[in-house]
């Protein structure tokens, strides 16, 4: 089992608190699939200010747990891979199918669907307990030199 922790997710990732979706890696397969964890709390400022009436989950928030878990697959699998030239382009078929609320455990399971020259196309849920709360694909990629313009994008070794 390759189990990363919180110290060596926050070295990895771009993010920050309050942005940062992942608390521990539970297990990963090199250019395959990775599992990881977060731990819903009331504390979190972004999920306090999302509804009056009950602390929910942005599904946002949740995609971008997603999304950060497939850059950590990258980025596990790859040594030469940075994070300052990775980036989720964009994301489809988003699901968001029950709420989410603190207390809640959210296991993201990424899978790595189809690498390209362009990037890699993943594949991705979140569930607590078992039952699937979100879902979506991502298109994430690697971009050499400047962001502006026409820049040269690699995959950087995925697959």
């Amino acid at each position: 089992m390759n189990q990363v922790c919180f110290d060596r997710v926050r070295e990895l990732l771009p993010q920050t608190y309050p942005m940062l979706m992942v608390d521990r890696v539970l297990d990963w397969s090199a250019g395959s699939c990775i599992r990881a964890l977060r731990s819903v709390t009331g504390n979190d400022p972004l999920i306090n200010g999302h509804f009056k009436q009950g602390a929910v989950v942005p599904g946002a928030l949740i995609v971008e747990g997603i999304a950060q878990s497939a850059l950590l697959l990258m980025l596990l699998t790859h040594a030469d891979a940075t994070s300052s030239d990775t980036y989720v382009l964009g994301s489809i078929k988003a699901r968001f199918l029950h709420p989410v609320t603190p207390g809640d455990q959210l296991i993201y399971e990424v899978i790595l669907e189809r690498a390209v020259d362009a990037g890699a196309l993943f594949s991705g849920h979140a569930n607590v307990l078992e039952k699937r709360v979100a879902s979506c694909e991502l298109l994430v990629a690697t971009i050499r030199g400047p962001v502006t313009g026409r820049a040269k994008m690699t995959l950087n070794g995925c697959g």
